[in-house]
């Protein structure tokens, strides 16, 4: 649930409802850091949709 209002802080509530299903599913450590790092490192929500699809 934090890392879901994060995404919506940072690319808004569109990108954060495309990439809810795959967070939520999210079952480890490395999986989280994944998303965590590009949520950072990632300039635009459509690049982070992608970087959370290969997840």
């Amino acid at each position: 649930m934090v890392l879901r209002r994060l995404i919506a802080r940072r690319f808004g509530e569109a990108t954060a409802g495309q990439v809810s299903d795959a967070v939520e599913e999210l079952s480890g450590n490395e999986g989280i850091d994944k998303v965590t790092d590009a949520l950072f490192e990632c300039g635009t929500g459509d690049e982070f949709i992608e970087r959370v699809r290969t997840v």
